[in-house]
């Protein structure tokens, strides 16, 4: 038959791409799996038809890009590969550094603490009532705002500075690090209940 000697796969739930070398070995070794099953007549009605070979070979065809993809997404020699995944996990409550390596936390909390940075340099600062209220004066249209008794004890809050932001965010980080890990039993739900 002139056909490569290889096993049959079988689809495995855990490992991608399993079904796509499955089906791709199968239309490999189709000539030889003919001959197998026709020597049998009880197996007879199991050789695959022309109509199944095409059904086989359009998912082959489909299925084949993404085994590229996912062989290139879970390799774990590649150091792009890794940061990502380290950074996805440190973000994620369940989980935060506990499966980072030593050797790569500080360089993740760093550029942990330069993407916070960046976001907090994008929030435009929020402008406070009393602002407001002055704005509304100058104008001469003033309306009146009933406030509630909080409100008189709320500090007015400010752009901090470069200086002060940097610690800011440094603080937040390091709060969040320490925090509790999230209990993987309850979801995300139930975490911002209990909060």
């Amino acid at each position: 038959m002139k056909l490569p000697e290889h096993s049959l796969k079988t689809e495995c739930p855990t490992r991608w791409g399993s079904r796509q070398a499955m089906i791709e070995r199968i239309i490999e070794q189709q000539k030889a799996i003919a001959h197998v099953l026709s020597s049998d007549k009880k197996s007879h009605h199991l050789i695959p038809t022309w109509q199944d070979m095409d059904v086989l070979e359009a998912i082959n065809k489909s299925l084949h890009p993404l085994v590229n993809f996912t062989d290139a997404l879970s390799g774990e020699n590649d150091p792009d590969i890794q940061a990502l995944l380290d950074m996805t996990s440190t973000v994620d409550p369940q989980f935060k550094m506990r499966y980072t390596a030593e050797d790569n936390k500080t360089t993740i909390q760093s550029r942990l603490k330069a993407e916070m940075q960046t976001l907090a340099m994008m929030v435009p600062p929020q402008e406070t009532a009393q602002e407001t209220s002055e704005e509304d004066a100058k104008a001469g249209c003033a309306p009146k705002k009933k406030m509630t008794l909080g409100s008189y004890f709320k500090i007015a809050e400010q752009a901090l500075p470069p200086n002060n932001q940097e610690s800011s965010v440094a603080c937040e980080l390091e709060s969040y690090l320490q925090s509790s890990y999230m209990d993987s039993e309850g979801g995300p739900i139930k975490m911002v209940e209990r909060t």
